[in-house]
């Protein structure tokens, strides 16, 4: 409830040429990448005044209740599965974590940007494979690419958490075409990159209710640059002022990798613990890797704790098979795990009362500037670790 106030109970933020222009591609002039909401949107409503953008914001707001909806509804049910009053306590921590983090926020504060419904065609597509409806979740997850190509990123986590389930279980030849079949949306995604028409797309934006300025960004940025040249500016950003750069990763990352050590530091994991490292940490780290061909912050820290989100709502099957005949530990043998639960305490505490900050990729001459508009969207404003992080990036 709090992180539903904390997003929901604001206006907001003034939906820009960033976020509306997904909602005016479409297929007219020929297959154009991020051009599915669009085309949806543009044959339901054939208009482009004032009253489509009312309509955006409409359909944003619906996505994003539905999501954070789900959301809480499989953060409920692991904790009801939980066997042990322990693990549901902590259980019930990462949940509060994972709601306090930058990603509910975050996607409140993106209006009109298509991530949410990626975020939803995923957590859609991942609870159809854990419920064995394969075929119907990779249909879901094939979809997800013509919305928009980055839908690699969190696919591609899952694909390696299926891989590491696989060797748990033993490599059952049964099971292997799981991850074949699996590989099909990112087939997908890499047709949807190389098909895309690039003459078309300029087409397109040339008739987009925006200035020229606007448009030639969009010609050049997001449908003109390579992977390459992508990274090239990536890398000078992060070059021009690593200190910010790394202050900013740690922020945005910490409640994923929380999130995502949950399973690496429980003792019912120790058997498998090398496996069940991996697949606790590579698909964040595979998720990370939008930073690096990405411009915005918001989806670093919202695309992390959502891939570290399936991994701890989602464990192995034969781990948790495993934890019936597994008797009850010695949680003082285990400093590790009580370690984890304090640091887990103490960052829980922290991002309750230090809200989290819209973090602006803005690289100007004198560091990274924090948009003041965020403000409205922290159920404690000008807290004194918001005015702290001004200060360390100010001094850095």
């Amino acid at each position: 409830m709090f992180s539903f106030y904390k997003t929901g109970a604001h206006e907001s933020a003034p939906l820009g040429e960033w976020g509306l222009y997904y909602w005016h591609l479409d297929y007219s002039h020929g297959f154009i990448k991020r051009s599915l909401i669009g085309a949806i949107f543009q044959g339901i409503v054939h208009d482009q005044s004032d009253a489509t953008i009312a309509k955006v914001l409409q359909t944003h707001a619906v996505t994003f209740w539905v999501f954070v909806s789900i959301m809480a509804v499989l953060f409920s049910q692991r904790v009801l599965d939980a066997r042990e009053r322990s693990e549901r306590t902590n259980l019930i921590g990462l949940g509060v974590l994972f709601f306090l983090s930058p990603l509910v926020s975050g996607l409140g504060y993106t209006i009109g940007f298509v991530d949410i419904f990626l975020f939803l065609f995923f957590i859609i597509a991942v609870s159809l494979f854990r419920q064995k409806h394969y075929f119907i979740g990779v249909l879901v997850a094939t979809t997800a690419p013509f919305i928009h190509e980055g839908f690699v990123f969190l696919w591609g986590g899952f694909i390696f958490i299926l891989f590491i389930d696989w060797l748990l279980e033993g490599r059952p030849k049964s099971n292997i075409y799981l991850v074949f079949l699996a590989c099909l949306p990112i087939i997908a995604d890499v047709c949807v990159v190389c098909l895309s028409d690039h003459t078309a797309a300029n087409l397109t934006i040339d008739a987009f209710p925006f200035g020229a300025g606007v448009k030639n960004i969009l010609k050049e940025q997001q449908f003109g640059f390579s992977v390459m040249e992508t990274l090239q500016v990536n890398h000078d950003r992060i070059t021009h002022n690593p200190v910010h750069y790394l202050l900013l990763l740690i922020y945005s990352t910490l409640p994923a990798f929380a999130l995502a050590a949950y399973s690496f530091f429980h003792p019912f994991y120790r058997a498998h613990r090398m496996l069940i490292g991996l697949r606790c940490f590579i698909p964040v780290f595979l998720t990370l890797l939008i930073t690096f061909v990405g411009y915005d912050w918001s989806r670093l820290m919202s695309w992390t704790c959502l891939t570290a989100s399936v991994v701890l709502l989602f464990p192995p099957m034969k781990s948790e098979e495993e934890l019936i005949s597994v008797k009850k530990p010695d949680m003082k043998k285990y400093p590790a795990h009580n370690a984890y639960k304090i640091i887990l305490a103490a960052m829980t505490v922290c991002y309750f009362f230090w809200p989290s900050l819209w973090l602006q990729d803005r690289w100007e001459r004198d560091g990274i500037k924090i948009n003041e508009n965020y403000a409205n969207y922290s159920f404690l404003k000008e807290s004194i670790p918001d005015k702290l992080l001004i200060h360390i990036l100010n001094r850095s």
